[in-house]
């Protein structure tokens, strides 16, 4: 590997990341300087709204690797995360994949040059959202600063030497993505239609039995649906048929879903009182669609609320997960979800 030429960069406040497609959102809301955006952006974004669990009934098995969950479907959604964010904001999101290391070096080093993080997964790493907020490159050498979920430190990573950001990964090579300023074009649908939009996939998503996600070329259970198949995973750690450790998952999953949730059940209630300031947004009886929202919020926060607990039920090194309990909690917050969506697709 050879650098041409020396870069050196690096911005001086970082995002705290919360984990999974939240930390995704947090840095975004950083590069961007708009972190009280973080629960619109959410919303916007479908993040609030989302569940995916790969079902290993209709994923073939690949190399002898059987998998009951997999990580990567808390990162995304079938909604687009950046191009919704894109749209509502204005700012210019690219993500880039299966560029060299010669190409991602001037190209982080440009965003940190600019005072803005650059969003990517791992760097030397566990496989997860990450901000680089450093580099430091020369012919002989390669060192990226990076902040992780949950950190309350940088950490410097020596990568010279490495092919990829994302080491060894299939899916990923050299993952990133960078935000840069920009405006909403005038003929852009309003703020009102991007919420009654996402609402509307909300309601899709939740319904759906099958979602195919083409960055990782896998199916997903979505809504509802990856709920069921999410019990029948806390059947089998009940009945000790597992064969992957899910404390990783377990996190991001919960975590999502509960800032998700309290996110919308927040946010919601603002929709509510906004409703009805753009023409464009296509509500057939604003009455009922006011009311429609204001019992999807209530729902959605007392979804968050039923999963508050959740970090002293996953387990630890040591300690295995209490499925048992987990299961009483996810079904009770599942139930409220359900109220949830009901009521937003009896106002659409």
């Amino acid at each position: 590997m050879m650098m041409q030429g020396t870069y050196r960069a690096r911005v001086q406040d970082v995002p705290q990341l919360r984990r999974g497609v939240c930390g995704i959102v947090d840095v975004l809301c950083h590069i961007a300087g708009e972190p009280e955006q973080w629960e619109e952006w959410c919303c916007l974004s479908s993040a609030a709204f989302k569940r995916y669990l790969y079902d290993a009934r209709i994923n073939p098995v690949q190399e002898g690797k059987k998998r009951q969950v997999s990580r990567r479907a808390e990162w995304f959604s079938n909604y687009g995360i950046f191009e919704a964010l894109g749209y509502a904001s204005g700012w210019q999101i690219k993500e880039f994949n299966f560029l060299s290391v010669a190409d991602i070096v001037p190209l982080a080093a440009f965003e940190l040059m600019h005072g803005r993080a650059v969003l990517s997964l791992g760097v030397g790493g566990a496989l997860e959202p990450v901000a680089i907020t450093g580099v430091d490159a020369t012919a002989t050498s390669l060192k990226l600063e990076v902040q992780r979920p949950k950190a309350l430190e940088r950490e410097v990573v020596d990568m010279w030497g490495c092919a990829s950001l994302q080491g060894e990964d299939e899916d990923f090579f050299n993952w990133c993505v960078v935000a840069r300023p920009g405006e909403r074009a005038s003929w852009a649908a309003s703020q009102g239609k991007l919420r009654r939009d996402v609402l509307i996939w909300a309601v899709e998503h939740a319904h759906a039995p099958k979602e195919f996600f083409h960055e990782t070329r896998a199916n997903y259970a979505p809504g509802l649906s990856g709920a069921q198949v999410f019990a029948r995973v806390m059947d089998m750690g009940l009945s000790g048929e597992l064969e992957q450790d899910l404390g990783d998952f377990l996190r991001d999953h919960l975590e999502g879903l509960e800032l998700g949730r309290a996110s919308a059940g927040r946010r919601l209630e603002v929709w509510a009182s906004e409703l009805g300031q753009h023409e464009d947004e296509g509500w057939q009886d604003e009455a009922r669609a006011r009311e429609g929202l204001q019992q999807a919020g209530e729902a959605y926060a007392l979804a968050a609320r039923a999963l508050e607990h959740w970090e002293v039920l996953v387990g630890g090194l040591e300690k295995a997960p209490d499925w048992r309990a987990l299961k009483a909690l996810y079904a009770a917050s599942v139930a409220h979800e359900a109220r949830a969506i009901a009521a937003i697709q009896g106002c659409l």
